[in-house]
């Protein structure tokens, strides 16, 4: 039993440090697509998504 308390508080634990690792490359996304007159809106999904100019020029395609 105490095998399996360990092997199961080590994986949570893992769960936690990649949370925390993977939540700023997630919010810099979020961020990235949504308007520019709701960036100060702290919401962590987006109402309305857009690709703004700069996706345009940088996929050339608009």
């Amino acid at each position: 039993m105490p095998t399996i308390f360990k092997q199961g508080l080590f994986y949570a634990l893992v769960a936690v440090i990649v949370v925390i690792a993977v939540f700023p490359f997630y919010y810099a996304i979020i961020t990235s697509l949504k308007p520019g007159s709701s960036l100060f809106d702290i919401s962590y999904w987006p109402k309305v998504v857009t690709l703004g100019t700069d996706y345009c020029r940088a996929a050339a395609f608009c």
